[in-house]
């Protein structure tokens, strides 16, 4: 049966537990977790009772809750009657049932498994949207100043519309990083925006549209097991073994190298695993107390900041979701950067509570001295009004970019969804910061399937930087507060993107130099990296780029170590694959260490030998029909050895690929011989951004 179903539930528990308090003390807490009226028509959390035996339970009253997440369709002002519970599943249904990935070389396809729409709590807003008038008769309004406004014109402005709200509590403001005010929010009646709007220093308001949940439809909860916790007690290279239980496919596919098949356990370096960063999720759900958020060791916090309008309105939904996220970035079991601390910044679901959380982020970061130090996660975004006119475009359109631009120059990498609207008439990401992608490093993350294509809701195309499994992705579960301990499964975007965080914050906690981001650069490295260690799991055009998290295997049951790189992968799977639970030393790659990917499968096919006279460092533009490629290919002579190595390749490029806003290496491995591997990309312009060599040239 369905949870929250009809029938209103009421909650109340108190905890005592040892882990880090959402609040800012870090350790030891007592708190009581708020009753949870729920109703299928109209779920909502308002006043305490008093005559509650915990501090209150609460009644069904107000406004409908409001949920957001990267990319799933909300109408705003829409009624959440649509907005049912989770499916039931097959008890049966086992974690262990799902099938294993392959990297390049094997052959699977992506399926089409997956339809509907996903779990996650996800947001847009449409033309119907409007902020709901109040009882007073006033609807709240953000108001954008025009961009040539001195700072002192707009602190001026403030106080003029301090006296046409009603008084400086009416009014909240959003800064830049010197304190200018970048846009204001106030409740004004018809005749009061009028006069706002008439000033000289306003550009453009809009209303505070608020944001409501999508249904989610696409859940599906594990068995009624508690989780098994991964093995961190050894603070050296660690394996967290699978089990009936605990079958990680996304971890393990995040640190499966290629070349061979998933590894059966996920392995990273519990010496770093984001210890001494922080990482940032930015999300709409207060993160109860989870069996998986407990930290591993004193010294690793759990605290929030919430920037809510109203803390005590919460849902299950709103719950679930910030939790589920939480676990993806630092769950015993089910985060990719175990050790990492967390904060989590709640936000009110609509327009301007959005910014609030990431102006809240940017001013943590300097309040607690984390520049280079932290990672920024979210799995919500920010929309337009299908009705917004140019103006309220370009105002909000400027205000993220200012927001995220200031947090990026702190040395703080963003990580976003990409969102789940694919199958709404949206290919594309259409939501902030995902958007910014164009021209900041922010890293935008799809959600693929189990078969290493994309999923059908996930949105793709250029700005998506790389994908993670985000079908069937185990995470903590908050149905039944009473047991704090269970997982389940959910889909989304929102759920591969704190994987990619997660990995993020391992590296920046690594104390290898071959891993280090560079001052003042952080961000972009970041990016990169995650671009340079991106591959597909197969060789089909279906297949999409996933993150590996860049540690090779270097024992094996052959105890044989990993050949060179090559294009088409190199060595047999069979010698790299890892007993089940067994753990062995690793080996960091470098930045640019994924080995090249064929287009076409690799393998078989015409053997070329190099040819009596070489034609070397021929000039041209990139060529990507390839016989295997690789973004953040090393160097010339990186290119140069993997396809000496190779027997299908017979020559290679290296240069620099222009992704609009920054440049990264490629090296691109091909069938046919230099000169006609540059003819088919001529230099038009004279500017030789690619050289092709044959094989047997010298890298120059």
């Amino acid at each position: 049966m369905a949870l929250w179903k009809r029938r209103p539930i009421f909650l109340c528990y108190s905890f005592n537990t040892t882990i880090s308090s959402f609040s800012e003390r870090n350790h030891y807490f007592t708190t009581t977790f708020l009753a949870i009226v729920y109703d299928n028509t109209d779920r909502n959390i308002v006043r305490p009772s008093s005559d509650s035996h915990c501090g209150g339970f609460f009644t069904v009253g107000g406004a409908p809750a409001q949920a957001i997440a990267a990319g799933a369709s909300t109408v705003a002002g829409a009624s959440s009657a649509g907005d049912g519970p989770d499916p039931d599943t097959d008890p049966d249904t086992k974690p262990s049932d799902k099938p294993d990935l392959t990297t390049p070389g094997a052959t699977a396809t992506p399926t089409a498994s997956q339809t509907g729409t996903e779990s996650e709590t996800s947001t847009r807003t449409s033309a119907s949207s409007s902020a709901t008038p109040s009882s007073t008769g006033t609807t709240e309004y953000i108001i954008y100043p025009k961009k040539d406004a001195s700072k002192a014109d707009r602190d001026g402005f403030y106080y003029t519309l301090a006296k046409i709200a009603g008084g400086e509590a009416n009014i909240d403001s959003i800064l830049d990083d010197d304190d200018t005010p970048l846009s204001w929010l106030a409740p004004l009646t018809a005749q009061q925006l009028a006069q706002v709007e008439e000033d000289r220093v306003v550009f453009t308001t809009e209303p505070n549209a608020a944001i409501s949940a999508d249904p989610d439809t696409g859940a599906d909860s594990t068995p009624g097991s508690p989780a098994a916790a991964a093995s961190v007690e050894k603070r050296a290279l660690t394996s967290a073994a699978p089990s009936p239980e605990n079958n990680m496919l996304d971890l393990r596919l995040l640190s499966s190298p290629p070349g061979g098949d998933t590894l059966p356990n996920y392995v990273f370096d519990d010496e770093a695993a984001g210890e001494g960063i922080t990482v940032y999720v930015l999300d709409v759900g207060p993160v109860v107390p989870h069996r998986e958020l407990v930290p591993p060791s004193r010294g690793i916090t759990r605290r929030d900041i919430d920037k809510t309008k109203n803390p005590k309105r919460i849902s299950p939904q709103e719950i679930q979701h910030g939790t589920c996220v939480a676990t993806k970035v630092v769950g015993k079991t089910t985060g990719s950067a175990k050790r990492a601390n967390l904060v989590v910044v709640r936000v009110t679901m609509d327009t301007f509570g959005m910014t609030k959380g990431w102006q809240a982020v940017r001013d943590d970061i300097k309040k607690n001295n984390l520049q280079g130090r932290a990672v920024l996660s979210t799995s919500t975004g920010g929309w337009l009004t299908t009705n917004a006119d140019r103006k309220d475009a370009e105002a909000m359109y400027d205000m993220y970019r200012i927001l995220v631009r200031g947090i990026v120059r702190l040395d703080v990498p963003v990580v976003c969804a990409a969102g789940n609207d694919a199958q709404r008439g949206h290919p594309e990401p259409h939501s902030f910061p995902a958007l910014l992608a164009a021209e900041l490093p922010v890293i935008v993350v799809g959600a693929s399937d189990d078969a290493g294509g994309p999923a059908p809701f996930s949105q793709r195309g250029d700005l998506v930087t790389t994908w993670a499994l985000g079908t069937d992705v185990y995470c903590g579960d908050t149905r039944d507060l009473r047991d704090l301990s269970r997982l389940r499964r959910q889909n989304g975007t929102s759920f591969a993107a704190p994987l990619v965080a997660g990995v993020v914050a391992s590296w920046m906690s690594s104390r290898r130099g071959d891993v280090a981001l560079a001052k003042g650069r952080v961000a972009q490295e970041a990016r990169d990296r995650v671009v340079a260690l991106s591959y597909k799991r197969g060789g089909s055009p279906d297949h999409v780029p996933m993150l590996w998290n860049g540690w090779r295997e270097e024992c094996s049951s052959s105890s044989s170590p990993s050949p060179s790189p090559s294009p088409s992968g190199g060595g047999s799977a069979s010698s790299k694959r890892r007993r089940d639970g067994a753990a062995c030393p690793l080996k960091p790659s470098g930045t640019a260490t994924a080995q090249p990917t064929p287009t076409s499968g690799g393998g078989g096919g015409a053997v070329f030998s190099a040819p009596a006279d070489p034609a070397c460092d021929i000039c041209g533009a990139q060529n990507g029909d390839v016989y295997g490629g690789q973004v953040g290919c090393r160097s010339a002579e990186y290119a140069r050895q993997s396809c000496e190595v190779d027997a299908g390749c017979a020559s290679w490029s290296f240069g620099m690929e222009d992704r609009g806003t920054y440049q990264i290496e490629w090296c691109g491995f091909y069938k046919v011989y230099a000169g006609e591997a540059a003819k088919a990309a001529p230099d038009t312009d004279g500017k030789c951004p690619f050289r092709y060599s044959d094989k047997g040239c010298k890298a120059q």
